[in-house]
């Protein structure tokens, strides 16, 4: 297999971008041998092309409902106490950023992903699937 593979990454080294799509089309509908239809042989595939510098993974945004303590619960086992989330505002603690709170429960937030949390439950999260995956077990245990 890495001798075929350095055999292909040797053909495609100076070709453009179209010309190397137009081969791997060409290369799996010879390929395909289970497909009789001439016009289906291969497959369908989809290319994203981003910059060496990044992820590649796109965000998404998931909302949550989650209890009106769910950032004391994160906050809770870290030495901190926030207070009682519906006191009276002079007997409330300052709160961190749910953010920072959602960080150190260990969700990564790559650039231009976000989380915002209402004061009726509503916790918003944009992130990469990962992330939001990890975001979930949290927020599902909140509401248990």
């Amino acid at each position: 297999m890495k001798s075929r593979r350095s055999a292909l990454q040797n053909s495609l080294e100076d070709t453009t971008v179209e010309e190397a799509i137009d081969f791997l089309r060409l290369r799996a509908s010879e390929l395909d041998t289970t497909e009789l239809d001439p016009a289906r042989k291969g497959i369908n595939f989809a290319v994203t092309l981003v910059p060496a510098t990044e992820s590649g993974e796109d965000l998404f945004t998931r909302t949550f409902r989650v209890p009106p303590d769910f950032a004391s619960s994160l906050s809770s086992g870290q030495g901190e106490d926030y207070g009682v989330p519906f006191a009276e505002p002079t007997e409330r603690l300052p709160r961190k950023p749910i953010l920072e709170l959602m960080k150190s429960a260990g969700i990564n937030f790559p650039e231009g992903s976000s989380a915002t949390l209402s004061g009726n439950g509503t916790l918003i999260i944009t992130n990469t699937p990962g992330e939001l995956d990890k975001v979930a077990q949290p927020a599902s245990r909140a509401m248990a």
